[in-house]
């Protein structure tokens, strides 16, 4: 969801020659990036799909492969876990900036990590 409003203000100024007018803007943008759901949704499936084809692959050979075959799996769901972990963090970031007659005065950007 992305929502962004602009506010217009015109001032006046009084020069020594001519009297102008200059807009204000006044932009505000706030970004939810909805990343946590999607990627929990991933980690479930990883660790249901993960552990029912190891437990079908350990039934199959059990005596020759079973320990070799636990240390890998282990190591790989780690491996998938916190590359997942690392990267589903919810992301919030808030823009913004104010600018007179198209020239910018200053930008602040805000940009918070959520677990």
């Amino acid at each position: 969801m992305i929502c962004s409003f602009k506010i217009f203000i015109i001032c006046q100024k009084y020069s020594i020659f001519l009297e102008n007018f200059i807009p204000i803007s006044i932009s505000y943008y706030y970004n939810y990036f909805q990343t946590g759901q999607v990627e929990n949704l991933i980690k479930n499936s990883l660790n249901e799909h993960s552990r029912t084809q190891t437990g079908q692959v350990e039934n199959l050979i059990k005596n020759s492969l079973n320990e070799h075959s636990r240390t890998q799996t282990g190591q790989v769901e780690n491996l998938i876990k916190n590359s997942l972990n690392e990267h589903s963090r919810t992301q919030v970031s808030r823009y913004f900036s104010c600018s007179i007659s198209g020239i910018s005065l200053f930008s602040l950007n805000f940009d918070f990590i959520l677990n």
